[in-house]
């Protein structure tokens, strides 16, 4: 059949759009942290500081679109050449490099490691913890 899939695609294609998807995964873990993370505080800003209420949505909007630039501003570099991207375990997923022991992928994993999943869940942290205070006040 002409319009079949194994025969339209060659099984490198398929690796290819395999693992574009897999990276697009990578993205979106981080973002949905980094979201997380801008939640928590917009609900500790919102609970806690004086600030007059506004209908404005330039700060939801910010709050948004940060996350997806920080996002991107974490995982493009190992496209650049800042560590790599692989496939992990049984090739189901890819992602990065974590077995790889040179200076450069040690440094983007320990970067990554402290603002992609130390500095959000310390915000969320610190956000609850004062939200649950303000609460037993």
């Amino acid at each position: 059949n002409v319009f079949d899939r194994e025969e339209l695609f060659s099984e490198a294609d398929k690796n290819a759009e395999n693992g574009n998807a897999k990276k697009v995964k990578i993205i979106k873990c981080i973002v949905s942290l980094i979201s997380l993370a801008v939640l928590s505080y917009e609900r500790y800003s919102t609970l806690t500081l004086c600030h007059k209420r506004s209908h404005d949505f330039r700060k939801a909007l910010l709050a948004v679109g940060g996350s997806w630039i920080y996002s991107l501003v974490w995982t493009v570099p190992p496209l650049l050449g800042w560590s790599s991207y692989g496939v992990e375990g049984a090739g189901t997923s890819c992602s990065v490099r974590w077995s790889s022991e040179s200076a450069e992928s040690t440094s983007y994993i320990i970067c990554l490691f402290i603002f992609c999943l130390v500095v959000p869940v310390m915000v969320m942290v610190y956000c609850y913890g004062r939200l649950l205070y303000a609460v037993k006040q």
